[in-house]
């Protein structure tokens, strides 16, 4: 196993400590779609049900996912965001932890 396939692995099971009744979603941007397949991939094999979402790339701190965006991520018990733009002070994670979820938030700065 790799270092990154453990740092994944700890996050998911140790950090974040899914169940297998846990419903996730990975919410990345382009900058991070190849992290969030690797997340995902390891969601999967290990049977949950796992969900990628893509958003585009949003410009500055106070920049907000859409509505329709924060309508389908609110539906999951548990949320990983892998973005370029802070989204912890969102309105996306406050609906979602109003709705019970539990979150963690992974910001990379994009490279672009």
């Amino acid at each position: 196993m790799t270092k990154l396939e453990k740092a994944v692995y700890k996050t998911l099971f140790h950090c974040f400590d899914i169940k297998p009744e846990d419903s996730l979603c990975i919410l990345i941007d382009r900058a991070n779609r190849e992290l969030g397949q690797i997340y995902l991939e390891r969601a999967l094999k290990a049977k949950l049900e796992a969900f990628l979402l893509e958003i585009p790339s949003l410009d500055g701190r106070m920049s907000e996912p859409s509505f329709k965006v924060t309508k389908i991520v609110t539906q999951f018990s548990a949320i990983l965001t892998l973005t370029a733009s802070c989204l912890i002070y969102s309105n996306l994670v406050q609906h979602a932890r109003h709705n019970g979820a539990r979150i963690i938030c992974i910001n990379q700065p994009s490279q672009e």
